[in-house]
């Protein structure tokens, strides 16, 4: 009955409605924003990190999982296959290891240094790499030397990060080097510390790393990792796909890159942020078709009274401003809104990671300003062509 009689629309209980609904579409834009800006923020922090290592342009291959040769000659044919790699000029280097950065190590080595007092055994990531795995992935020795061929002895070597000297109780990495520590009955000799790297994406804490070698079977690793020079990467496939099926008949050639394994871990990251930055765009579409509503129906509610002005002297920018100087205040309320709801949450979502970034407040003006730039552009279509309008026929209408 109320609509019918027209009464609903120029209720102040009714306006007092639209406006509120306004603010809280455009504080849900708001918060949107903010959210979008620290998502992509935290995404680029973790991608451009500096891991301890360089994974760009390193080639990783799976081992072969078919042999056409008795198992004693297994080694051989992948020596020859690092062979002809080598000798090729698109090729810095080619590792060989049974982990690689990007993979979870689910079964830890424990640790402990001989004759110390009160030493207790300590889990480590231990995997087995070669002695090319350091260079290729660009990692530094601190003290001491990497593994060797030349000494047999190294398979009862180690190579600890710096880290896990510290875990260790060693206080600099030279004085870890020739100190010897046991790990299931056996004893072996720390030969070199090379710096910290992240395994894990960086949602994780760095963990200490403790490498072994098993050069002397070259079967028994998992993962090839071949270093290409930069600008020759088609060259560099086409040679390892060569050697490839000259050495392994039986297996399928198949690579993927080492910075693209690593990045996967955060792919639902991007995921969020793509969602946030979708939601924001949906939102600030809706607050803007409630925004134009709004000002129409203003518009129209005060059709005579901008026809007086205008008849009176008033122009465009005075028009304008009389339109809009309300609406700017309700967008001033929704940024009061959505900063401190858009701060308490994506710094809780933050607390997730063990590397993340500061928020810093610049995110809250640049959502903010956005909003206003938005709000503004709305009112003011609307608010020109009012202005527009012939003053004489908008007091016919009355």
């Amino acid at each position: 009955m109320a609509v019918l009689k027209g009464r609903l629309k120029t209720s102040a209980r009714g306006l007092a409605l639209r406006k509120g609904l306004v603010t809280f579409q455009f504080s849900l834009s708001i918060f949107l924003i903010i959210g979008t800006l620290i998502v992509y923020q935290q995404v680029h922090f973790m991608l451009n990190q500096n891991l301890g290592m360089n994974t760009s342009q390193v080639m990783v291959l799976d081992r072969p999982g078919k042999w056409d040769t008795a198992r004693r000659t297994h080694s051989l044919l992948v020596e020859h296959f690092r062979e002809t790699l080598e000798k090729n000029h698109a090729i810095e280097g080619i590792a060989m290891s049974d982990e690689i950065p990007g993979k979870e190590i689910r079964f830890p080595v424990t640790y402990s240094v001989k004759n110390s007092e009160g030493a207790t055994p300590m889990p480590f990531n231990s995997p087995d790499i070669d002695e090319n795995y350091l260079s290729v992935l660009g990692m530094k020795l601190l003290a001491g030397r990497n593994f060797s061929l030349k000494y047999p002895t190294d398979q009862r070597g180690l190579i600890l990060t710096e880290s896990a000297g510290h875990m260790l109780g060693f206080t600099t990495p030279e004085e870890a080097v020739g100190r010897q520590v046991m790990s299931d009955g056996n004893l072996y000799t720390i030969l070199g510390v090379t710096n910290d790297f992240h395994q894990l994406s960086l949602q994780k804490q760095m963990q200490p790393e403790v490498f072994q070698t098993n050069a002397r079977d070259l079967r028994e690793y998992e993962y090839y990792l071949v270093k290409i020079r930069t600008g020759y990467i088609p060259q560099a496939i086409g040679a390892v796909e060569s050697a490839w099926n000259t050495n392994f008949k039986e297996n399928p050639f198949g690579y993927y890159f080492l910075d693209d394994y690593f990045d996967r871990q955060y792919k639902s990251e991007v995921q969020f942020g793509i969602i946030f930055g979708a939601f924001s765009m949906i939102a600030i579409i809706i607050a803007c078709i409630g925004l134009i509503a709004l000002v129409a129906f203003m518009i129209e509610q005060r059709t005579k009274e901008l026809g007086v002005r205008k008849v009176l002297g008033a122009g465009m920018q005075d028009i304008i401003v009389l339109l809009t100087r309300d609406f700017v205040w309700l967008v001033f309320l929704a940024n009061i809104i959505a900063w401190p709801l858009g701060w308490v949450l994506m710094n809780s979502w933050l607390t997730d990671f063990a590397y993340r970034i500061h928020i810093n407040w610049l995110v809250f003006i640049t959502a903010g300003a956005t909003a206003f730039i938005i709000a503004i552009a709305t009112i003011s279509i609307q608010a020109i062509k009012a202005a527009l309008t012939n003053p004489i026929k908008s007091m016919r209408t009355e």
